[in-house]
């Protein structure tokens, strides 16, 4: 029996292809495509069959999600939650689950293990010391069974890696907690990676990590980075671009190491620029340019850094 099915995609997680796979069309990969309406609605027309039957959706060719909309899930054989349509033999329409569930996120880390502790956030990380990034995501109150599906991005904005996870209120517990990794593998793209969390298959959270090959030893024995490079200074979120080296600030006769604005947003005012020292740096995500003028230009700064 045909039904009309829809998905409504948020703007942090933008939307390219989407269909649904199924007990309908035996799990056949294309599926049912989507096609997004005038008002941004994603939806299609799906023939079910009689009775029980199971589907999931398809994001962008890469990755399963459960229907939001579904509000019945249920396990297939190999303990995966798919979502369920419900089609009335005798009457030939759809039967809805008219209890509401709901759950509510209670805590939230980001680690380099798994702790029950979910208190940390740490947004950095380096191939020569971490093994993984952990996120671990507690809830309380939850009602009903659901999926947690979490996906990370690498810079570049490719889908390397997506883990789903099902989600019960624990019956000696208050609160349920969940964790998924990203193994630092060596030849893991540096940069900023992105993770986006879902639950019963709609978007709810994102958030950045960084990724860089080795960590920053304090020492006054350096050599300045080049102009353009881009870096995270310690306790902050935000990124800036070096765009000055030996800089002095106004109020004062300190000669700090760089100058630096906003990135990616660049130098939009005095209030968003930043004079720092290179002891100051948690992570380098990106190198600017490094000739022979840039090597010439070094030499004769750090010598007049000296005197």
């Amino acid at each position: 029996m045909k039904q009309q099915m829809i998905y409504e995609e948020s703007e942090e997680f933008p939307i390219q292809t989407l269909s649904i796979i199924g007990e309908f069309n035996e799990w056949q990969k294309e599926g049912v495509p989507f096609e997004k309406n005038e008002q941004g609605i994603w939806e299609t027309e799906v023939d079910f069959p009689l009775g029980k039957s199971l589907y999931k959706l398809i994001v962008n060719n890469e990755m399963t999600l459960n229907d939001p909309l579904a509000n019945l899930y249920a396990p297939d054989k190999q303990g995966e939650l798919m979502s369920v349509m419900l089609i009335d033999e005798e009457r030939k329409s759809r039967l809805y689950n008219n209890e509401q569930y709901h759950l509510e996120l209670s805590s939230y880390s980001i680690n380099n293990y798994i702790s029950q502790r979910l208190e940390v956030i740490n947004r950095s990380y380096f191939l020569d010391s971490d093994r993984k990034i952990v996120i671990g995501i507690g809830f309380k109150a939850i009602t009903g069974i659901h999926t947690v599906t979490v996906a990370w991005y690498s810079p570049n904005g490719v889908l390397q890696r997506f883990a789903e996870n099902n989600l019960m209120q624990p019956e000696d517990q208050e609160e349920a907690k969940l964790w998924f990794w990203l193994p630092l593998e060596p030849d893991l793209p540096l940069g900023q990676w992105q993770l986006r969390v879902f639950i019963d298959g709609q978007f709810i959270l994102k958030d950045t990590v960084g990724v860089s090959d080795k960590r920053i030893v304090p020492t006054r024995e350096i050599e300045l980075l080049p102009i353009g490079s881009v870096v995270l200074l310690k306790d902050t979120s935000k990124r800036v671009m070096i765009y000055g080296r030996g800089q002095k600030g106004i109020d004062s006769d300190k000669v700090w190491d760089y100058v630096g604005c906003l990135y990616p947003e660049g130098n939009i005012g005095p209030d968003h620029t930043f004079l720092f020292d290179h002891e100051q740096i948690e992570r380098i995500d990106h190198k600017g340019l490094q000739d022979e003028e840039e090597a010439t230009f070094l030499t004769a700064l750090t010598s007049a850094l000296k005197e």
